[in-house]
């Protein structure tokens, strides 16, 4: 066969593994933003389910006693504090939710890039296939003719 088409052919192989390859790190890259993103959920769903008992336990501190006008600001500071905890729970989430939304759109497209670099492949297998075929038609013919022509001119045996 050509060693052209089978270098060529070679070459093709190689980019589509190596698509292949890149192709499977951007998909583990978006299997683990999208668990970044459940336990950033997770860690929102619960702050915003144990907020009320956590804010009751930092007023349980100064109710059902006189307290000073500084105690109450240390204590609505403290408040003021669980929810800044909570916002920043939020926005953790948020950017994890970014970060999975571009790892989806890079394997996505890692995807796309092997399936094409899978259908060139293919293509030139198919082409180096036929051309391998043609190729081996051909001696067996060149073949056929050359047994012909040696039955065709041998001389008679006895008979």
């Amino acid at each position: 066969m050509n060693p052209q088409m089978t270098m060529l052919l070679r070459v093709k192989h190689l980019r589509q593994e190596e698509a292949l390859r890149r192709f499977q790190v951007s998909q583990a890259a978006a299997r683990a933003a999208q668990a970044v993103t459940e336990a950033a959920a997770v860690a929102v769903d619960e702050s915003r389910r144990t907020m009320g008992a956590r804010e009751d336990r930092i007023y349980d501190d100064i109710l059902q006693r006189v307290v000073d006008p500084a105690e109450l600001e240390e204590t609505r500071g403290r408040v003021v504090r669980l929810q800044k905890e909570h916002d920043v729970l939020v926005d953790d989430r948020e950017r994890a939710l970014h970060v999975e939304a571009r790892a989806m759109r890079e394997a996505d497209a890692a995807n796309a890039a092997y399936r094409a670099a899978a259908m060139v492949h293919d293509k030139y297998k198919i082409i180096t296939d036929e051309i391998a075929e043609a190729h081996r038609r051909e001696s067996d013919h060149r073949e056929e003719v050359d047994m012909e022509d040696t039955f065709r001119h041998a001389p008679r045996s006895l008979e």
